[in-house]
């Protein structure tokens, strides 16, 4: 990722407000072009790590749905 993208990514990602949308707490760079966000710590993982652990076990396909659109919506 660019710096002007991830820069993007920064600016929309502190405007969101919403109990189900992980909060942004800061930003950190280091020598050269690494770049990292940091945000709460999320009880349950990652929503890729999540979903991948949890396949045919307690998510069903509307939910599964939501999940898409929602993260569709964010790019």
């Amino acid at each position: 990722m660019n710096t002007d993208s991830f820069l993007k990514e920064v600016r929309f990602t502190t405007a969101l407000r919403h109990d189900h949308i992980v909060k942004l707490y800061g930003v950190c760079t280091r020598a050269g072009s690494e770049m990292f966000i940091i945000t709460e710590l999320m009880s349950r993982g990652d929503l890729k790590h999540y979903l991948l652990n949890n396949a045919g076990n307690d998510i069903h396909v509307p939910d599964l749905m939501c999940f898409a659109i929602q993260v569709t919506a964010l790019d």
